[in-house]
């Protein structure tokens, strides 16, 4: 009988043996299969070519206990798988990132010319001359050319190279978003945030080639992350998010300054912990003073960036209209759809414009389409959670988190209805995409009263049966007495 019962017991550990060694095999030939190609690309490639291999091997071995420090945090088991393959699949998406650059496109996009610019930064580094003379601002586009530098200096000029570099700081920067999700709306659905922000074509796509978008994404997961703890009164938000906003006007200060806002908003607007102690309201009183300082410095950084002396609302509305004009070019202009007067009526345009253009009756090619399909996709999901964003509406001031991302969405939707080509439009919503997404994975209205009567009822059957059980004793006792 007992040997019956313990042979599944031993098929069991066989199978486990048996998968072990299959993965054993399949990691060896990975290995030799990899370590071949790398021969066959050092003696037939150039080194732009055949680098990426070590390049792709050191970002693995690298992230490994990472992800395994980021997996053992999470409390759902689904989210902890999800980061294995989100970080696989965000390294591969440099693959057809540099396709789309290089050949689709036949290298007339920015990456070229980070890259090239980057290894010769890179050669003059390497010979000891850390004097960089761009002819232009280190803000912006000279501060990507010098990271590019510094990049190939560590890994030498190779472009698919820097690809994967930057698309692993894409990674990070959504992991980050994630995290903060996790901690500020501890009723939300992770689980669907999570599959969101870490796998939406856009997000996985657009942050993986050398250029701002994956630097933006990493510096804005920085500032989600701090403002995630500053607004749970847990430690380190504040030097998070001055990080964060150091990252962000290194390269676009206006994003800075309207993530700036939408985070001294929120401040303003949370409430203070139940238990505080009376010196609560001085503490809040020097982070408000801190914050809005950082604002200050953050507009003044916004006027040196665009050439104004007052950043008034007529030099905002002249900066509108240079927009639209420097946009209203190529083949996914929609002109004759934008307008850039200053008018709060024209909001709901704007948003429609900025979210969810271009529509797929507007694609004219294989790029336009996928991005058509994401965008109806993100508005589908849009209409069937509409129960979770009224739920976003009444826990503004309960969710001070919630509050940040809306009023940084409000603000990035009006300043970027000036452009006027969906083309750029869709990577350029990569820089709030993660901010919208949390409104639609709010539990919905009216869960947070229904889980709250549950437990309600739970704990007061719980004390009946307590109080029952308590008396039982009593009550024989009593019983014993009488028949004695």
């Amino acid at each position: 009988m007992v040997a019956v019962a313990t042979r599944p017991l031993r098929r069991l550990r066989l199978d486990g043996t048996a998968r072990q060694r299959v993965l054993q095999v399949l990691a060896v030939a990975g290995i030799g299969l990899i370590a071949a190609a790398l021969a066959w690309g050092m003696e037939n490639r150039s080194y732009d070519s055949w680098a990426v291999f070590p390049v792709a091997v050191g970002l693995v071995v690298l992230s490994i206990p990472l992800l395994r420090r980021a997996a053992a945090a999470e409390h759902d088991p689904r989210i902890a798988k999800l980061l294995w393959w989100a970080f696989g699949l965000k390294l591969l998406a440099a693959v057809p990132r540099y396709i789309v650059a290089f050949d689709l496109y036949d290298g007339s996009a920015d990456a070229n010319a980070y890259s090239r610019i980057g290894a010769d930064l890179s050669r003059q580094f390497w010979n000891g001359d850390f004097t960089v003379d761009l002819g232009k601002g280190v803000v912006g586009t000279g501060f990507i050319e010098i990271l590019t530098g510094v990049v190939y200096s560590i890994t030498g000029a190779t472009t698919l190279g820097g690809f994967l570099v930057f698309s692993w700081m894409g990674f990070w920067g959504l992991y980050l978003f994630h995290r903060a999700f996790v901690r500020a709306v501890p009723d939300g659905d992770h689980w669907r945030y999570a599959r969101l922000v870490l796998l939406l074509p856009s997000l996985l796509f657009w942050p993986s080639s050398i250029g701002k978008e994956a630097w933006m994404c990493m510096g804005l997961g920085v500032v989600a992350y701090g403002a995630a703890r500053l607004l749970t009164a847990a430690r380190g938000g504040l030097l998070l998010l001055a990080a964060g906003f150091g990252l962000l006007a290194l390269v676009r200060p206006h994003v800075g300054a309207l993530v700036a806002f939408a985070a001294f908003l929120a401040y303003v607007l949370r409430r203070p912990p139940k238990g505080a102690s009376i010196f609560a309201p001085i503490g809040k009183l020097a982070v408000v003073v801190i914050l809005g300082l950082g604002l200050v410095y953050s507009v003044a950084q916004l006027e040196t960036f665009f050439g104004v002396d007052d950043f008034n609302q007529e030099a905002v509305q002249t900066t509108f209209n240079e927009v639209q004009r420097n946009t209203g070019q190529g083949g996914s202009q929609f002109i004759e759809d934008t307008d850039t007067d200053l008018e709060p009526t024209l909001l709901p345009v704007a948003f429609v414009n900025v979210l969810f253009r271009p529509f797929p009756w507007q694609a004219t090619n294989a790029q336009a389409l996928v991005a058509a399909a994401e965008s109806a996709f993100l508005m589908l999901l849009f209409v069937t959670s509409w129960r979770r964003f009224a739920h976003g509406v009444l826990s503004i001031l309960r969710r001070p988190y919630v509050a940040f991302c809306g009023v940084y969405t409000l603000l990035f939707v009006f300043g970027f209805s000036a452009f006027s080509n969906a083309g750029i439009l869709v990577r350029q919503r990569v820089q709030v995409l993660p901010f919208v997404l949390v409104v639609v994975c709010l539990a919905p209205v009216g869960a947070h009263a229904r889980a709250s009567v549950s437990i309600a009822s739970t704990a007061d059957a719980r004390s009946s049966n307590a109080k029952l059980t308590a008396a039982q004793p009593r009550t024989l006792e009593a019983r014993s007495l009488r028949r004695s």
